[in-house]
């Protein structure tokens, strides 16, 4: 029996049941999801990501009513819950009958490390290099090395093809300062999503705010737009809003990141006994770099097919696709503005945030509004942006 140099424990010959090949948000929901429904009992698993996940690195958000599944499921992991959102000229507005929650990623990944070490799975530190299968049935190469799976989970960074006309690639960069304030932060239930009284820097540009306690919060500033938001550029601006909104302040912690905000397609290939997780599944909302909650159901779905098979082996997906219905379509216009008139997406979420109540925007992004709710929303929105986003978008049809 051959043994990789990848880890003593780690035998070439063995094919795992199920390996996760990348762990973010979207496998850890899968696996904690499988685990609750007891489906990974007796089964050999091999985590590989070339992060150790020993640290908090991102913050997961998402709006939903006390009811759904994802509230009472994640429950223990949740942070921080908020019931109002501050909108500017608007003062708090209850978010009722929805929240807004927080779970930190260091959370999510040390429930899966619990699992891990209770069922004895196997980890590898290391970049995977390529998923594919043969004849015998799928792979994964790490460090040069073979290691085969009944089922592989690819949940690594997508890579995308060249944009067709009518497809734009940008990104949502953020940079965001946890902090702790001298003085007591009010309403510390209240939350800001999209606060765009900030710089614009011929980009789109808001700042988030979220209150962790009445002394400590989430400052962080994002862009929309082709270049991507660095610490040094944004350290001005984060500087001047925390002081003008929470005075003295001490830096806590940093978080630093990049979202693909992108209609154009993944590249992917077909493969036999490989289930495409996360962004690689376009689980990623164009428009806004939201992603958690559609892990979440996408999980929920898996473990719902999972659950009626007799054994790994009989998984099959077919390979995903980019959404074509309507807000696919609203999705495509707006990246386009945002893309090539930047100045023109402050005013057109502000005009949204502004003239629609909160919780249609968030049904909205939710892809729940009915077609005759679209229409008013967009009836009270300025036009001419959408109708020339509209016009170059059929001019270069192919």
């Amino acid at each position: 029996m051959s043994v990789s140099p990848l880890g003593p424990q780690i035998s070439l010959s063995k094919t795992f049941d199920y390996i996760f090949a990348g762990y973010g948000a979207a496998a850890s929901l899968l696996i904690l999801q499988l685990h609750n429904k007891n489906l990974l009992d007796n089964l050999s698993i091999l985590i590989v990501d070339p992060e150790r996940k020993n640290k908090n690195d991102k913050t997961f958000c998402f709006w939903a009513n006390e009811e759904e599944d994802i509230v009472k499921d994640l429950q223990h992991l949740i942070k921080h819950t908020w019931s109002n959102v501050l909108i500017q000229d608007a003062g708090n507005t209850p978010l009722a009958p929805l929240t807004y929650h927080h779970i930190s990623s260091i959370d999510l990944y040390d429930e899966v490390l619990k699992l891990e070490k209770s069922y004895g799975w196997d980890r590898l530190i290391c970049p995977v290099e390529n998923v594919s299968n043969d004849e015998i049935g799928a792979y994964i190469i790490a460090n040069g090395e073979i290691i085969r799976g009944n089922k592989v989970f690819d949940s690594r960074t997508p890579k995308y093809k060249k944009p067709k006309a009518g497809e734009t690639h940008i990104f949502q960069s953020f940079v965001g300062w946890e902090i702790e304030t001298e003085l007591q932060i009010e309403h510390p239930d209240t939350c800001r999503l999209m606060d765009f009284e900030v710089q614009q820097n011929g980009f789109t540009q808001l700042m988030y705010v979220l209150p962790f306690s009445s002394t400590t919060a989430l400052v962080e500033l994002t862009r929309f737009g082709a270049e991507i938001l660095t610490e040094t550029k944004a350290e001005e601006q984060l500087q001047d809003y925390i002081y003008k909104h929470f005075g003295t302040f001490k830096k806590k912690d940093i978080e630093i990141g990049c979202i693909p905000m992108s209609n154009a397609e993944i590249i992917n290939d077909d493969l036999k006994n490989v289930i495409l997780l996360g962004a690689r599944n376009y689980k990623i909302k164009p428009s806004t770099g939201y992603a958690f909650k559609n892990m979440y159901l996408h999980a929920s779905e898996q473990v719902k097919i999972i659950a009626n098979l007799d054994t790994p082996k009989e998984l099959n997906v077919e390979l995903p696709k980019a959404s074509k219905g309507r807000f696919a379509f609203y999705d495509s216009l707006l990246l386009h503005i945002l893309k090539d008139k930047p100045h023109k997406g402050k005013v057109i979420f502000q005009d949204l945030l502004k003239n629609v109540e909160i919780n249609t925007v968030l049904r909205f992004l939710d892809e729940k509004t009915s077609f005759t709710e679209d229409l008013k929303i967009f009836a009270k929105l300025h036009w001419t942006p959408f109708l020339s986003a509209l016009f170059h978008k059929l001019s270069n049809r192919t």
